[in-house]
């Protein structure tokens, strides 16, 4: 792993804040795995670039306001575990959150092959068989 791979997945996150799908296609592999936060929780799994973009799209169904940051990159091997927040105003409501998550991102080739977000730490933690230490 190299500071490229976190510049590439700093990179996804900017570009998905900024809604730029185009570009952030570019940094994910055509037959990425992407398990967002909602889709988690609900126990769906999107695959590849069309999966993607309907998630972005199931996204805005309901949220006004969705934005990713991350703080902390730990590389393990070909897989980076980033924690970091993220925040959101629900477009119905109007309620603003602001969470802890992390996520566990697998490249290959400089891109993203696979996406898992996580709501708690110790999860990620473990989803990546990271010591104890670590949580």
């Amino acid at each position: 792993m190299t500071e490229d791979s976190i510049a590439q997945v700093k990179r996804m996150a900017e570009t998905f804040n900024r809604r730029d799908v185009p570009a952030l296609l570019e940094v994910i592999d055509p037959e990425v795995v992407w398990i967002p936060i909602m889709a988690s929780l609900e126990g769906r799994v999107y695959y590849g670039h069309d999966g993607v973009c309907q998630w972005i799209e199931d996204l805005t169904t309901d949220w006004e306001h969705f934005e990713t940051h991350q703080d902390e990159f730990q590389e393990i091997g070909d897989r980076l575990l980033i924690f970091g927040r993220w925040r959101a105003r629900a477009r119905n409501s109007g309620i603003e959150l602001k969470e802890p998550a992390s996520w566990l991102v697998d490249l290959r080739g400089g891109r993203v092959v696979r996406l898992q977000t996580f709501t708690d730490r110790r999860d990620a933690v473990e989803a990546a068989h990271l010591p104890a230490e670590f949580r």
